[in-house]
């Protein structure tokens, strides 16, 4: 599931906000999280541990193609359910 909170910028034509991920984990031995994107900016990935409390992940973002857009890697120690 995805949840967006999104605010919109019309004088600047931008979208800030989060997305936030509820995973189902289909391999348990998984240690990223591979996800397709096009002309984002990502400032940070947190992993959702206990109610409220969040934790920073490391993440890259691929050189833009310009058919594919860009590949986002997310990294994680362990399956995580909400990103």
């Amino acid at each position: 599931h995805l949840a967006l909170e999104l605010e919109m910028d019309f004088a600047a034509r931008t979208l800030a906000g989060t997305a936030t991920l509820q995973l189902d984990w289909q391999v348990a031995a998984a240690d990223a999280l591979l996800l397709d994107t096009r002309d984002l900016t990502i400032l940070r990935v947190e992993a959702g541990e206990e109610v409220g409390q969040w934790r920073e992940l490391a993440f890259e973002l691929a050189e833009p193609d310009q058919t594919l857009g860009s590949r986002l890697t997310i990294r994680t120690d362990r399956l995580i359910a909400t990103l």
